[in-house]
C-alpha cells in the first residue's frame, strides 16, 4: 500500500467510483440515489474511473445520467494507471464501494483506506474491512434511502469522516502491509508443511 498523497481541502461534495462497468459494482445504484442526495447537498458532484466492461451496462450508465438529469454532475472517465488513482483518492471528500460478496477484500477499497480517503460500502456480513461507523459507513442495496442517508452523513459531518478514516487506515496498514502478508505467508506456509511432514510419518 502506497503512502497517502496530501489530501487536498475537503469541499463534502465530491463523490468518487472506481471500478469496471459492470452490474456487480454497482454505479447504477450510485446514481439512482443522486437525485435525493442532490436535493439535500445541490453542489454535488460524481466522479466515475470506469475501466471497460459490459457494452450495455455502459450503455445503461449513460442512459441513466441523461434521463436523471445528471449529465452536469457526473463525469465518466477511463481508466487510468493504477498510481494514478493516488490523485484522484486526494481530490475527492467520498468513495462509493459496492461489492455482492460478504467478505470484500478489494485493493480500491484497501487503498481508499490507506489515503485517508473516506468510504461508503455496501454492508458486507463478518467482514474485516467493512465496519458500519468504525472504518466506513454501510448502506443496504435494497434499501435505496440509506446510501443516501449514509452518503449525506459522511459528506457533511466532519468530525465522523475524520474518526472512521483514522481506524480505516490504522486497519488497513497493520493487517495488510506487506510486513503483515508476509506474516500471513509464513505462518500457513509453515502449517501446510506440519501437515505434509505429519501425513508422510503415517
Amino acid at each position: 500500500l502506497p503512502p497517502p498523497a496530501p489530501r487536498r481541502p475537503e469541499t463534502g461534495q465530491r463523490i468518487l467510483w472506481v471500478g469496471r462497468l459492470s452490474a456487480e459494482k454497482g454505479l447504477h445504484l450510485l446514481l439512482h440515489a443522486l437525485p435525493a442526495l442532490r436535493r439535500r447537498l445541490p453542489q454535488v458532484t460524481v466522479t466515475a474511473i470506469a475501466a471497460q466492461g459490459s457494452p450495455g451496462y455502459r450503455q445503461l450508465i449513460e442512459d441513466l445520467v441523461r434521463h436523471l438529469g445528471l449529465s452536469d454532475i457526473v463525469t465518466l472517465h477511463p481508466p487510468v494507471p493504477r498510481a494514478a488513482l493516488t490523485e484522484a483518492y486526494a481530490t475527492h471528500d467520498v468513495l462509493f464501494f459496492h461489492s455482492i460478496f460478504d467478505e470484500p477484500v478489494a485493493l480500491v477499497l484497501m487503498e481508499a483506506f490507506a489515503a485517508g480517503l473516506p468510504v461508503v460500502a455496501s454492508a458486507a456480513a463478518g467482514a474485516q474491512l467493512v465496519r458500519d461507523g468504525e472504518t466506513c459507513l454501510t448502506y443496504d442495496p435494497l434499501q435505496p434511502e440509506t446510501l443516501v442517508d449514509a452518503l449525506h452523513t459522511l459528506l457533511t459531518q466532519a468530525p465522523l469522516r475524520a474518526q472512521v478514516t483514522a481506524h480505516a487506515e490504522q486497519l488497513v496498514r497493520a493487517e495488510f502491509s506487506l510486513e503483515a502478508m508476509g506474516r500471513s505467508y509464513d505462518a500457513l506456509l509453515r502449517e501446510c508443511l506440519g501437515q505434509t511432514i505429519a501425513c508422510s510419518n503415517d
